[in-house]
């Protein structure tokens, strides 16, 4: 490709950049109609994209029309949010726009929330997948080393002091250790439902991002609404932290 005809491509994208439609370009710079443009872009392996409303390299709009045509197809074609994450990636999707269209700030973000849900990048297959070392605990999902857990479990046989030690300390966290015992058990409990008379009003509320994906993933995997979550959420709290007898005569208990 010439200076002369780098030169005229670059000016058809600025024109378009600035907002001019296709029809507007071609005859600013002569041609009859818009055909003409079109002739002499594709001859340049450029081709027009309604979406931005400019002229792109072939290649690109190729690569975005596979992508988009896929990340569709798996939109809603996975239970999960890690297996529709995974899913893309067999596609060869690019990493920052599965994030973007699964609503993470950046793939960075995107790789975090995998690690928490127990996952790992293989390098070798170019895709996650289950990593048996990482331990998802409670909702911090902290990663521990399997190798670190044997070799604790070991030290907890090399004698009786040792083995009071640990006692003491599991005694001094009982109530800790309780509520976590509480919280998995809790997995499989009947969700409670709550129907309160009254008018609707709307609430704002700010959040960080990670807790909105999770709140947005739970809605979608147990099939509840975010507002009955956040009704459900409100009464517990209400009820848990002083206001069980306000909220008894609020639900009618």
């Amino acid at each position: 490709m010439n200076n002369e005809v780098e030169l005229k491509i670059q000016r058809v994208l600025e024109l378009c950049k600035a907002g001019n439609n296709r029809h507007e370009v071609a005859k600013i710079l002569g041609y009859k109609d818009y055909k003409g443009l079109q002739a002499y872009m594709q001859r340049h392996h450029y081709t027009w994209n309604d979406s931005i409303q400019n002229y792109q390299q072939l290649k690109e709009y190729q690569k975005q029309v596979k992508t988009e045509r896929v990340l569709k197809q798996y939109e809603d074609g996975a239970s999960s949010k890690p297996a529709r994450i995974t899913a893309m990636f067999s596609k060869k999707l690019e990493a920052r726009d599965i994030a973007k269209k699964l609503g993470f700030e950046s793939h960075k973000t995107m790789a975090d929330y995998m690690r928490s849900r127990g996952y790992a990048w293989n390098v070798e297959i170019g895709n996650y997948e289950r990593d048996g070392s990482i331990i998802v605990v409670d909702d911090s999902r902290e990663e521990v080393d399997a190798s670190n857990i044997e070799s604790k479990q070991l030290t907890l046989i090399t004698g009786q002091a040792k083995h009071l030690d640990i006692l003491q300390l599991l005694d001094s966290k009982k109530e800790k250790l309780l509520e976590l015992l509480e919280s998995y058990s809790n997995d499989d409990m009947a969700m409670p439902r709550y129907v309160i008379g009254g008018l609707c009003v709307t609430k704002s509320v700010h959040m960080v991002t990670g807790l909105d994906l999770l709140i947005r993933e739970y809605s979608t995997e147990k099939n509840i609404s975010q507002k009955d979550m956040f009704q459900i959420a409100m009464i517990e709290f209400l009820k848990k932290y002083g206001y069980k007898r306000e909220v008894g005569a609020l639900i009618g208990l």
